[in-house]
């Protein structure tokens, strides 16, 4: 019976520990969401990037937005919804993928150079849907 309550005692010691380190693993979403913010203040062809909603709470789903401009769009919005769950969460946008004339790609209005950012510098996935 000892030696029963001493392996309940150390296997719930490795789990807290365990839980510890999972918990510190994963940065919260309010770090998250402000070092992506930091970088959207930094491009030169981004204006209002803003968070709108809180933390994940099962239903309704935060998201990023900001506005872009360049020499062929002006204020473009583009919003990133957060998407996974409590365990892990990325972000992604749904952009048009109509080509004009001339054109190989879509238009990312920037997309595509901030998530690739937000994954070197913030650690979160954004990902970009052309529909």
């Amino acid at each position: 019976m000892q030696g029963f309550v001493i392996a309940v005692f150390a296997m719930s010691i490795a789990g807290a520990a365990l839980a510890g380190t999972a918990k510190h693993a994963l940065p919260s979403f309010e770090a998250t969401t402000q070092c992506m913010l930091g970088v959207l203040r930094s491009e030169p062809h981004v204006a209002n990037p803003t968070l709108v909603g809180s933390a994940w709470n099962g239903r309704d789903a935060p998201y990023i937005e900001y506005a872009f401009s360049d020499e062929t769009v002006t204020n473009r919005v583009v919003r990133f919804t957060r998407r996974g769950d409590r365990n892990h969460m990325w972000f992604q946008a749904v952009l048009p993928g109509l080509l004009s004339p001339g054109e190989r790609e879509p238009p990312y209005y920037g997309a595509d150079h901030i998530a690739e950012r937000w994954k070197i510098e913030c650690h979160v996935d954004a990902n970009i849907l052309t529909v």
